[in-house]
């Protein structure tokens, strides 16, 4: 089996959301009037753009990195020669958790600053906040890593925990009316708090609940089969008497 290296594939999945982003920048300059923006050169001959009524919050840089992961499960499938849904779905949660966990990280602070505004756990437990983006991290290389599904019940289970925690703060903080951020993709992509981060979470739930039952459902018929067919027959035959 080749060896994977995890920290590449980080790198190649958040250099386009990087890139786009820069790309974004521009296509606003292009589309809006030039007198609201700043412009300072840079020795990189990155242009550093600061919009004065720019909107802070953009679903683009989630729809972006939504599309990244959909085309690399997509390719992926293709590459391996699968077509199941299960292994579709794996891949899908794993460079999913992967992505977000190392976008999170890019400042630790803000986002756990802003996670504490809405988390459950978060607000009581300042560290929990810091250790969220490397509990995702470590789920996601969990998920590319057991191909062969021999741990899947127990990675969809802090899946599911995981998950509805986040989604019982975002609930609450929608029920509230709450006008904070949602930093799902850290603060370097804030996002406003709505109903698509909790459609978000309850996606991810659903994908990990339906995999947990369909391992279980394998588990047991894999159990049956390897069960002797003598022993059947015994307590079949004990069953008939009683």
């Amino acid at each position: 089996m080749p060896t994977i290296n995890f920290w590449k594939i980080i790198l190649n999945v958040a250099e386009p959301i990087n890139y786009s982003q820069k790309m974004l920048r521009r296509w606003m300059i292009l589309s809006k009037n030039s007198s609201e923006y700043e412009t300072y050169p840079q020795e990189s001959n990155i242009l550093v753009i600061t919009q004065k009524n720019m909107k802070k919050h953009s679903f683009w840089p989630f729809i972006i990195a939504m599309v990244i992961v959909t085309l690399y499960t997509i390719i992926h499938q293709f590459i391996i020669g699968h077509r199941v849904g299960m292994v579709a779905m794996n891949d899908f949660m794993g460079i999913w958790f992967l992505l977000f966990g190392v976008i999170k990280l890019l400042d630790l602070k803000g986002f756990v600053d802003s996670y504490r505004k809405y988390d459950i756990i978060a607000k009581r437990r300042h560290g929990y906040a810091y250790l969220f983006p490397f509990l995702e991290i470590v789920l996601g290389i969990a998920y590319l890593l057991d191909a062969n599904m021999q741990y899947r019940i127990a990675i969809n289970s802090w899946t599911l925990i995981l998950v509805a925690i986040t989604g019982i703060g975002i609930f609450h903080s929608l029920r509230k009316k709450e006008a904070i951020d949602c930093v799902c993709m850290g603060t370097t992509f804030p996002l406003k708090m709505s109903k698509i981060n909790l459609w978000e979470n309850i996606s991810m739930w659903a994908m990990a609940f339906f995999m947990l039952i369909r391992m279980g459902n394998v588990t047991m018929a894999h159990t049956m089969n390897t069960i002797p067919s003598t022993q059947i027959q015994q307590t079949t035959s004990t069953v008939n008497c009683h």
